[in-house]
């Protein structure tokens, strides 16, 4: 059984749908993958660093090895600002079989601002789910390719380098990896290749 893979553009980006509530466009000629489209419960993201400028900067002292940060949803509170999902009391969820999270909010129109008739409750709903960015990771078995251009009067020897074991992080322009609390989610704004190591900017 296959199912689709993460679709990158030509410049690093993921698709876009043209509007609100449209389909997100997938090319005709999309990869496929036979690992199940689950949703892993950590993200590339570790504490402490920061990853929207062109340099990335490690707040950690020098000692410290960071955690990686489990997957992160933030939602627009009217009065505060951006709020991340635990802050304004709502739980958090990876899918097991598909790309996304389950948010549950008590009571479940507690978020649904602008989608819930408030006239017949005593509890008003109060955030717009509209108004939520997530950021997870997902797992893909695509494979990348390097490619080296060399000089002409090379004698046709050809180098094979085989890592079964390897496998790469990759963060796409516009993942969100922080909020100010106030009016402000911080994206990257580069395409960021992420090593256990360190994180490296394209």
């Amino acid at each position: 059984m296959t199912f689709p893979a993460p679709v990158l553009l030509a410049d690093g980006t993921l698709p876009q749908a043209a509007k609100k509530d449209d389909p997100v466009p997938v090319p005709a000629d999309a990869d496929s993958q036979s690992v199940i489209r689950n949703t892993l419960e950590w993200i590339p993201i570790e504490v402490g660093r920061e990853y929207g400028k062109r340099v990335i900067i490690n707040n950690n002292i020098s000692d410290y090895v960071p955690e990686l940060r489990p997957p992160m949803a933030w939602i627009k509170d009217p009065i505060n600002g951006w709020e991340t999902i635990d802050a304004v009391g709502c739980d958090l969820f990876p899918f097991e079989n598909e790309w996304g999270l389950v948010v549950k909010s008590n009571p479940n129109h507690w978020i649904a601002l602008n989608h819930y008739d408030n006239s017949d409750t005593e509890v008003p709903a109060y955030m717009d789910y509209d108004n939520m960015v997530m950021t997870i990771a997902v797992e893909t078995e695509q494979r990348l390719t390097v490619e080296y251009t060399i000089s002409d009067d090379n004698d046709g020897t050809v180098l094979e380098i085989s890592v079964p074991d390897m496998n790469l992080w990759y963060m796409p322009p516009g993942t969100v990896y922080d909020a100010d609390g106030n009016t402000t989610v911080f994206p990257v704004q580069q395409r960021v290749l992420v090593r256990s190591e360190a994180p490296i900017p394209l």
